[in-house]
């Protein structure tokens, strides 16, 4: 009977065991199957996260820099071989001036606007307040139209054989530079030919001999603006019939 009980003992102690054993195995399984289902959340996630930015990340793109403006303010001469030129000089302020060769008289000054493919000059002139437009293409720098009180100027006619056309030259910085300390001496110098003009034909209207001198009331009527003065403020000194007139800065 003792030995039954024992053996009867030993056989609970046994199934205890058995089932302890297999609550830490189900226990271990659990926490390994808990492990693995965290990694493969962790895996699935990161994935798409990734799959996502792919898909939502912009695409690069290339911006072209801007056009850099042309600025078309500057020096511009407009000459023909058989007339007289006639500069005209556009500020960056949008101002400008223009004079014709040898005629300081003649000088006008106003705006200047880009208007499409044109650059119109309107202005005045300082001595008889004349309206003169001036507009030629931006590019190709040919003179479109000229006007003066609103009277359009025939240009056709002042075309040289060959040509299609009137253009004006944008002088470079140096060249401009320079033109502007040669310009006044240049047109002094056209003054001082017409005073000797004068000098001439004053002689033979009134019967005078070259040695001598007239006065500038006596030549004024014989040029056509009355007499002359030089663009920087120098004294002309008329001389003799037979002798040329010389200017106290530009000596000719």
């Amino acid at each position: 009977m003792l030995e039954l009980i024992i053996a009867t003992n030993q056989l609970n102690i046994n199934i205890l065991n058995s089932q302890k054993l297999n609550t830490i195995r189900d226990q271990t399984f659990f926490k390994t199957m808990k492990q693995l289902l965290i990694t493969i959340a962790a895996l699935v996630l990161v994935g798409c996260g990734e799959s996502q930015q792919s898909a939502t990340a912009p695409e690069a793109k290339t911006v072209k820099p801007a056009a850099k403006a042309i600025d078309h303010s500057g020096t511009y001469i407009l000459s023909n071989a058989d007339k007289d030129s006639i500069t005209l000089e556009l500020k960056p302020d949008g101002s400008f001036t223009g004079m014709p060769k040898g005629k300081e008289d003649g000088r006008a000054i106003g705006s200047w606007k880009l208007e499409g493919e044109l650059l119109i000059c309107e202005g005045t002139t300082e001595k008889n307040s004349n309206k003169v437009v001036f507009k030629f293409n931006k590019t190709t720098k040919k003179l479109i139209s000229l006007s003066a009180d609103g009277i359009e100027i025939p240009i056709e006619d002042e075309i040289p054989e060959g040509e299609d056309g009137l253009y004006l030259k944008k002088l470079s910085q140096a060249e401009a530079s320079q033109r502007k300390k040669t310009q006044p001496m240049a047109e002094c110098l056209v003054q001082l030919k017409m005073i000797d003009n004068s000098k001439e034909l004053w002689a033979v209207i009134e019967k005078k001999s070259n040695t001598e001198i007239p006065t500038k009331n006596q030549l004024a009527v014989y040029l056509e603006k009355g007499f002359p003065s030089c663009p920087e403020g120098g004294d002309i000194l008329i001389g003799p019939v037979g002798e040329r007139a010389v200017c106290s800065i530009h000596n000719n």
